[in-house]
Parts: structure tokens; C-alpha cells; sequence
């Protein structure tokens, strides 16, 4: 097997059974499923580390770049 085929299927029939799992059961509780607030709720979730990954990622390449400039012979 090449290429990680396998964890990426299973990637996704886990994620596809979690993510039907929660909007079954916001159907059986609610009689209906908002997508709106579905993925309102993913955002909340994913958002916060998202963002502070891109945040030290910037800092992170901003600081090599400038100790690479730096150390650069003129």
C-alpha cells in the first residue's frame, strides 16, 4: 500500500460516522438539523487552534528569517 490511502479511508469513515452521529442525534432532539449551526459549532471548535497555529507558524518563520538575513555575508 502507497501513499496512506488506508489512514485517510479510515480518516474519513470515522469522521463521517461522528458527523452523522451528531446530527442524528441533534434531529432526535430538535425534530430538525441546522447545518448553519452544525458548522457554527465546528468553527467554535476548530478555530481558536487554528488560528494560534498560524500565529506562531508567522512568528516562527519570521523569526528565521530574520536570523537569516542577519547571518548572510554582505
Amino acid at each position: 500500500m502507497q501513499g496512506g490511502t488506508v489512514g485517510q479511508d479510515a480518516f474519513f469513515v470515522i469522521s463521517g460516522f461522528v458527523i452523522t452521529g451528531v446530527l442524528l442525534r441533534e434531529h432526535l432532539a430538535t425534530g430538525r438539523i441546522s447545518f448553519l449551526q452544525f458548522y457554527a459549532r465546528r468553527a467554535r471548535r476548530i478555530l481558536p487552534m487554528a488560528m494560534l497555529v498560524i500565529i506562531v507558524v508567522l512568528v516562527a518563520v519570521s523569526l528565521l528569517a530574520s536570523h537569516r538575513t542577519r547571518s548572510l555575508p554582505q
